[in-house]
């Protein structure tokens, strides 16, 4: 409605309602020349008002300026590219009239763009009848199709400014249901505007109240035409909604602000006085408590009834912070009062002089104005009642309405207590009806520049070194926002926590090279740092299920990893934490790094290197210690085995869990089946690169059996009495018909109590085993294990190795063995795994008196002799030689060996593991091939 128009309803609602106790005017929530006159009937009850009252039905046409006609729509172009320049860290989101786009003063040109981030064209009408768009005797129509708006893409666009097309209709009965059932119209005529006019995206200010249509409600059909227009735009396309204040609390009310939240990119709270949310609601309770219709701030931010502090306490329950944006309004409110105190002045018509244009709302600029004609006793301050508010008001004797004058509104200090509320509340950024209202005033432009500073990044680190096997890294600079986007040169992160306004955490995706990191805020804000981080495909990604430096007994966890090429390894190890590490490093050919978290806890940890590494994770538990090797993605299945979990056989058991990873890009689906009295069938979905653990408290037997519809990798990790273990899941493929464990003892040492040597049948057919261990007598088992079971043997007096398990069946076998209160597991290995050249990360046997055995066994399945060299790092280092006899086995340790790794090379293939025993604990790991 224009200003004109404006004043002529107003003195006809004064002619016919005049003031009274029961009645009193309210503007609407966003009109091209506010205020809408409505009436307002006078509340008698004693709480805050809950639901909002409907808006006035008005009528959309618009008188054109300067003559501009309304032209057909012109060829599409595409939409212009928005520019990287840096912004506000918040959305700055600001609403322009149509008749004053280019208007002197007030219009664009006369803002600052750089501290916008989104312009609304404020807008186009919506035939509540048809749903089309009003296209004739309409101002916003007319703007729309000419130069002024191809001029303002230009200079927005050029600023790194969205523009978006505000579409308008309010309606409080059944022509907003009328409207909203026309939907589809709306929609596709709105898209082919944005298209045709390369804006950046849609505003949806849609006024009512929730009424009945036919079968459904407006409320119902408002948030089904939301969720249209978001699957109709381009996917980059911005969309966003206009809502009242009152919303997010209002569970009857016409905006469903939780169904509505996941369609659009924001939501804009219209949280200022319009629809008697304010003036029409506020004066009724404390802290004014008027008897009849007073005027209170236009938005006041605490103290009363309706504030903006409650309203975004409210919507900050609803739905996060990164779609809200607090709307805050750059005009006022100005009537004839009883008296010149302010907050409690009853609102009355002037009773000589000239009635017609008594109510007012002055725009920003408009308001100084108001205190130089026909005024005496003019008088300024804040509002009493609200503080921290700082909402200016003005009274004064008029003689032009007779009457004494008073007028609300919002200056700097005002909407700069707002807009740290924004701050404070971390929103997605504030909203401003309207730009034109404030034209060129470089006080208001000052404070949002203040207030919302441009991004910066000053640092990233890691530097450099980072592989797509999901590296961390840390991104350091100013005024970050909830929300905000890392972007690698070419691909998003694959996951952003903002940790405060000053740091982000991020995953680099996958990709080759030395790029510029940059940031974007939800607003659009973006910010780099150019040539800031160098990142190239991992040759190698090797994975953990878990890492865990801060559950009590858990002293030490270190990552350590071998290099066995003839290239320097570029290495980044993530591990899990809060905040999360991701420590890096350079490792020489043929030496050995280990890296750690002090406050690393979770999976699972991956090790991403340029070059081929060897990895194993060591954990020291109480005074128990335990070693397990890394795994690569390819070794993932869909069908993986453990031979045994037990947590009731013995109550030095108290932790048996199963560790699922899903290395792949696609969820994994996975069923864990646990033995039990009765079994356990566990089931979750692993996202990509994530991982879950699963356990049964009753759980007791073998073997487990893990299946999924993605290939995982899973491990099972034991805590029994103040011991730990960890053993790898293996698959079916890795059964064979000849296996062999390096060692059995049950009669060394007395605290060597159960050395069990389990035995699964992954196939479909039954299994019969042999079982040769060696002892003072040896010992050969013999045992049929049916398809898809488990046996375990064993042997009182055994004593020695290698021990040999064969089958005319594939199977899969692991050696179990408590030590004292300890208990360890590890995997047999058939002969296909022999090799001439086998690492471990490391050997100890100084830096600690619990290592007092640390002995590397090798064992030759061949038929020929082989000559073994066995190189323990120390000072001084270790070279220990012999030779072993086909099917033999020997053990080698040095006294002084301490670090890594320990290589072992053979003229014949072979097979070794590292068994240490560490204070009353014992371990044994498998040697790597290099």
């Amino acid at each position: 409605m224009s200003r004109a128009l404006l004043l002529a309803a107003a003195i006809l609602l004064m002619i016919v309602h005049p003031y009274t106790a029961s009645a009193a005017p309210a503007p609407a929530e966003h009109d091209p020349s506010p205020p809408r006159i409505m009436q307002i009937a006078a509340a008698s009850a004693a709480a805050p008002p809950t639901k909002k009252l409907a808006p006035f039905k008005w009528a959309p046409a618009l008188t054109p300026r300067r003559g501009i006609s309304s032209p057909s729509a012109g060829p599409r172009e595409a939409p212009a590219a928005v520019g990287a320049t840096s912004g506000p860290a918040r959305e700055v989101f600001g609403f322009v009239n149509a008749s004053e786009l280019e208007g002197s003063g007030v219009g664009f040109k006369t803002w600052n763009l750089s501290d916008l981030t989104t312009v609304a064209f404020f807008g186009l009408h919506v035939n509540e009848s048809t749903g089309a768009l009003v296209t004739t005797d309409d101002t916003g129509w007319s703007v729309w199709n000419s130069s002024d708006l191809t001029d303002l893409l230009t200079a927005a666009h050029a600023a790194g400014v969205k523009v978006v097309l505000s579409i308008l209709l309010q309606d409080d009965g059944a022509g907003m249901c009328t409207g909203l059932n026309h939907a589809s119209t709306t929609v596709s005529q709105t898209v082919q505007q944005v298209e045709d006019k390369g804006v950046d995206g849609v505003n949806i200010d849609y006024e009512g109240a929730n009424e009945t249509c036919g079968s459904t409600t407006s409320r119902a059909l408002l948030t089904s035409f939301v969720q249209k227009m978001r699957q109709a735009l381009p996917s980059s396309s911005y969309l966003s909604i206009d809502t009242y204040g009152s919303s997010a609390a209002d569970s009857g009310g016409y905006f469903d602000i939780g169904g509505i939240a996941p369609s659009v990119d924001s939501i804009f709270v219209m949280d200022y006085d319009l629809d008697g949310d304010y003036s029409g609601g506020n004066w009724q309770y404390a802290p004014v408590n008027c008897s009849s219709y007073c005027l209170t701030p236009t938005a006041p931010l605490t103290t009363y009834a309706e504030n903006d502090t409650n309203t975004m306490q409210q919507y900050l329950a609803a739905v996060p912070a990164s779609k809200i944006i607090l709307g805050v309004p750059y005009f006022g409110w100005t009537a004839c009062t009883t008296k010149s105190n302010p907050g409690a002045n009853a609102v009355v018509q002037p009773t000589g002089g000239n009635p017609a244009p008594a109510w007012t709302s002055p725009t920003y600029l408009d308001e100084p104005a108001q205190g130089t004609s026909g005024v005496t006793a003019y008088s300024q301050g804040t509002d009493p009642h609200d503080t921290a508010g700082q909402e200016p008001y003005a009274t004064w004797d008029s003689s032009t309405y007779n009457c004494w004058r008073e007028s609300t509104w919002d200056d700097t200090a005002s909407l700069g207590a707002k807009y740290d509320l924004v701050n404070s509340d971390n929103l997605r950024g504030v909203g401003i009806f309207t730009l034109d209202y404030g034209g060129g005033a470089s006080e208001l432009w000052s404070l949002l520049s203040s207030k919302f500073p441009s991004m910066s990044i000053s640092s990233i680190s890691p530097s450099s070194g980072g592989f797509d096997g999901g590296t961390s890294v840390t991104v350091t600079g100013q005024n970050f926002a909830s929300g905000a986007i890392v972007d690698f040169g070419t691909n998003a992160a694959t996951s952003v926590t903002v940790n405060s306004s000053t740091q982000i955490t991020a995953t680099a995706p996958p990709g080759d090279g030395t790029v510029a990191v940059s940031v974007t805020n939800p607003g659009g804000a973006t910010a780099s740092l150019a040539g800031s981080y160098t990142y190239q495909a991992a040759a190698d990604v090797q994975y953990f299920s878990w890492y865990d430096h801060v559950s009590p007994g858990m002293d030490n966890d270190n990552i350590h990893v071998v290099n066995p090429g003839t290239s320097a390894a570029n290495v980044v190890v993530n591990i899990p934490g809060g905040p999360g590490c991701t420590p890096y490093g350079t490792i020489p050919a043929g030496q050995e790094e280990y890296f750690s978290c002090a406050n690393g806890f979770g999976g699972p940890v991956t090790v991403s290197s340029d070059q081929p590494v060897l990895t194993s994770q060591r954990v020291q538990y109480d005074q128990s210690f335990n070693e397990v090797e890394g795994q690569s993605a390819s070794a993932a299945q869909t069908t993986i085995y453990l031979s045994w979990f037990d947590r009731v056989s013995s109550p030095g058991f108290k932790n048996d869990n199963v560790h699922v990873v899903d290395p792949g890009t696609s969820a994994a689906n996975v069923t864990v089946s646990i033995p039990g009295n009765p079994g356990c069938t566990l089931t979750g979905t692993i996202q990509p690169g994530s991982e879950q653990y699963f356990t049964c408290a009753n759980g007791y037997g073998g073997p487990v059996k893990i299946t999924s519809d993605q290939p995982v990798l899973a491990s099972q990790r034991v805590v029994y009495y103040n011991s730990f273990n960890e053993v790898l899941a293996e698959p079916a493929s890795a059964a064979g018909t000849t296996e062999y464990s390096t060692w059995f003892d049950r009669v060394s040492s007395p605290g060597f109590l159960n050395d069990n040597v389990h035995v699964v049948d992954p196939g479909t057919t039954a299994a019969d085993v042999t079982i040769s261990i060696p002892g003072s007598p040896g010992c050969t088992l013999n045992g049929t294990i049916q398809a898809g079971e488990e046996q375990y043997f064993t042997c009182a007096d055994g004593y020695g190795g290698p021990v040999k398990i064969t089958s005319d069946q594939p199977v899969l076998v692991s050696e179990r063995v408590q030590y004292y209160q300890s208990f360890n597991e590890v995997d047999a290995q058939p002969a296909t795994a022999a090799q001439t050249s086998l690492d471990f990360t490391w050997f100890d046997r100084v830096s600690n008196p619990g290592f007092y055995n640390d002995n590397v066994h090798v064992m030759n399945p061949g038929t020929s002799a082989a000559s073994v060299t066995v190189t323990v790092p120390g000072n001084p280092s270790c070279t220990l030689t012999g030779t072993i006899q086909p099917g033999a086995e020997q053990y080698f340790t040095c006294g002084t060996g301490i670090g890594g790794p320990v290589t072992v090379t053979s003229n014949q293939p072979v097979l070794a593991s590292q068994r240490v025993q560490f204070y009353q604990s014992f371990n044994e790991v498998l040697g790597m091939a290099t």
